[in-house]
């Protein structure tokens, strides 16, 4: 995903949730979320793998991992991946094991967030 459409992304999201934080930094971490927004009182965070997270899964997870426990045992990890990404191995279900919710569309991203409801995970 090209830098201004992940931007575009992180914006678009922020415009329909109450408050956000976009590409935070908190010192406590090595990386974080690639935007933080809060939506009826949950906190839920978006990560968009970088290419170097999309060849090892390793990285990405440390970084879900890292921010989980320095942000909140509540936050509710959203995954979004390209429409085309091909995730090899056992990527898919160590994702969907991982994430809270695992998304290939803005959209899709966009009703979960909405739905989300009493999701305790």
């Amino acid at each position: 995903m090209k830098l201004k459409e992940k931007n575009n992304i992180l914006m678009n999201l922020a415009n329909h949730t109450e408050k956000s934080v976009l590409m935070p930094e908190n010192p406590v971490t090595l990386d974080n979320p690639d935007g933080i927004y809060l939506y009826r009182g949950r906190i839920f965070a978006l990560f968009i793998p970088t290419s170097a997270e999309r060849s090892n899964y390793d990285h990405l997870l440390r970084r879900l991992y890292v921010s989980q426990l320095s942000y909140s045992s509540d936050l509710v990890t959203i995954l979004l991946l390209d429409a085309d990404d091909k995730v090899g191995g056992d990527g898919e279900f160590i994702f969907h094991e991982s994430f809270c919710h695992v998304s290939r569309s803005f959209d899709d991203v966009l009703r979960y967030i909405a739905g989300v409801g009493d999701n305790n995970r």
